[in-house]
């Protein structure tokens, strides 16, 4: 089995989850950090502009699609979903099988109709081209509302609004259509599961503990194992994977609703996330039940006594969300997961990291004729581009 990474981001832990599962795993990624996994067996580096064209060179030039594509994040999506439209004809490089509906990516409103039109439950929604639409919208749904741009990711372009004043304070956010989605009291959960051609592999449970912004990434989480997720979870996300026809890694996001009904799906993205493995943590392999589905077509399912088990949440950080101090003082026992087993791709992040965190000082400490050596160095540790 082969599988092609495709992005802008580093897209750690992916490349050693896929290797655990039987895949030989290639990149073409605009960031050389990915040279430093030392599961990637082939690395092409391109800028973000060329990546669909280059992606399609090189499926072309193998003469046959990957078993597996995975884009790291929500533009790479974007920018091959448009390279797609605008040649029309498919590229093999999307997380769906032939004939899926392309609406869904990096589509907040596109995502809305199509789980609607799929019978998942979603918060209430309207479309609104100006304020005063948004606020005629939000009457309708009952506030509280949040404004959300159609394309955005991490918590950016997402407003709340708790009544008509709020929306007028957002009028300057009207430079395209927005969605009005209801906002839901309740716990945030994370379900991002696996799917292979549209079937429920493999998915994990967890609570946002910390968030990095208000509607931005979580940086701690309480993870449960799948089976004590209610059994509507297993059968909706079922109905997620067949209706958009996803084959690979997700990241999906619902509301537990404070009033205990059913969860309230709003985000379904066709990339993975920084978490895709911490399932291992709690004895869920996500690598063993993708290689048992290539294997046996084995799908997941809810075990017979999973209600019937009292289960207890495990509190884990992600380390390449945390900040330099957290990581420092061991908060969240962060350094826990120091021995990856990519440790030298996560390495590189946290060093950029760093880095990031300390060019402001260097421009003010660093004279001017010691750093092109400087770049130079870092150059050479994969963290800058040639």
């Amino acid at each position: 089995m082969e599988a092609l990474i495709i992005g802008e981001d580093t897209a750690w832990p992916i490349p050693a989850l896929l290797a655990r599962a039987g895949f030989a795993v290639d990149a073409l990624m605009t960031t050389p950090a990915i040279q430093n996994s030392r599961f990637v067996r082939n690395v092409h580096i391109t800028s973000g502009t060329r990546l669909p064209d280059q992606a399609d060179q090189l499926i072309r030039t193998r003469g046959k699609p990957y078993d597996l594509t995975v884009a790291s994040e929500d533009f790479t999506l974007w920018r091959i979903a448009e390279w797609e439209r605008h040649r029309g004809r498919v590229s093999h490089c999307l997380p769906l099988v032939p004939g899926a509906d392309r609406r869904v990516i990096h589509s907040k409103i596109g995502l809305s109709h199509a789980l609607t039109d799929a019978g998942v439950p979603t918060p209430p929604f309207a479309l609104a081209q100006d304020w005063e639409g948004a606020q005629r919208a939000a009457r309708r749904l009952g506030y509280p509302v949040l404004l959300k741009k159609d394309c955005s990711e991490g918590g950016r372009g997402t407003f709340l609004c708790r009544n008509d004043e709020d929306v007028l304070r957002n009028r300057a956010r009207f430079t395209e259509t927005l969605l009005v989605q209801k906002y839901i009291t309740g716990d945030e959960i994370d379900l991002s599961a696996i799917f292979l051609q549209g079937d429920l592999v493999h998915f994990s449970y967890s609570r946002f503990e910390k968030r990095i912004s208000t509607f931005g990434p979580s940086s701690v989480r309480s993870f449960l194992p799948s089976n004590a997720a209610p059994r509507h979870v297993f059968q909706t996300l079922s109905t997620i994977g067949r209706a958009l026809g996803i084959h690979g890694l997700t990241n999906i996001t619902a509301i537990a609703p404070a009033d205990g009904s059913d969860f309230q799906y709003f985000e379904v993205d066709l990339r993975p996330n920084v978490w895709a493995d911490h399932s291992r943590y709690l004895g869920e392999d996500a690598a063993e039940r993708i290689a048992a589905w290539y294997k046996e077509r084995r799908v997941l399912a809810p075990a017979a006594d999973a209600q019937a088990t009292a289960y207890k949440p495990v509190r884990l950080a992600n380390i390449a969300r945390l900040s330099l101090l957290e990581i420092a003082l061991n908060r969240h026992q962060a350094r826990r997961h120091w021995r990856d087993p990519d440790a030298k791709l996560l390495h590189s992040i946290l060093l950029g990291k760093a880095v990031n965190f300390f060019a402001p000082l260097g421009r003010l400490c660093v004279p001017l004729n010691m750093r092109p050596g400087v770049r130079r160095h870092l150059i050479a540790a994969r963290l800058l581009p040639h």
